[in-house]
């Protein structure tokens, strides 16, 4: 069963067939995850967290690089995605601290609309406008990579 964002704005989700949209993965029967997403913009923080929980991933958000490393710790997530550019701090950063903790990490990803920033400590860069079908390909592939 497919699943489609049909409304951004109320943050619909309808059966297939209902409305044209976006196909999201399936989702599975087992919670996987958690995934942190962290940007500063409550929309894609929710528009991104639907997608994820949609496709059976557990998603928390977080919208400062300070709530984010909160929540690493308390959560042990195995994926973070965060935008470069936030209100305080930035994405670069928080992978940099997230590197600084020593033995166990999760992986990052940094998104962003520009241009690739300097490679730092992150894992993968996602460029914006998001691409909800190569993401959920991304987390799959990282699902699958030995020690997740």
């Amino acid at each position: 069963m497919g699943l489609w964002l049909s409304d951004c704005k109320n943050g619909g989700v309808e059966e297939p067939g209902s409305a044209p949209g976006l196909a999201w993965h399936n989702a599975s029967n087992r919670a996987r995850g958690p995934v942190i997403v962290v940007d500063s913009d409550p929309a894609v923080r929710r528009v991104v967290r639907l997608v994820l929980e949609g496709a059976g991933w557990r998603c928390l958000t977080a919208a400062d690089v300070e709530s984010a490393l909160a929540l690493v710790a308390r959560e042990h997530p195995k994926f973070v995605l965060s935008e470069v550019r936030l209100d305080s701090g930035d994405g670069a950063d928080l992978a940099r601290r997230i590197a600084m903790n020593g033995g166990w990490r999760p992986r990052v990803a940094l998104m962003s609309a520009y241009p690739r920033p300097r490679r730092g400590l992150e894992d993968y860069f996602v460029p914006k406008p998001l691409s909800f079908d190569r993401l959920l390909a991304l987390l799959d592939n990282v699902e699958q990579e030995p020690g997740w």
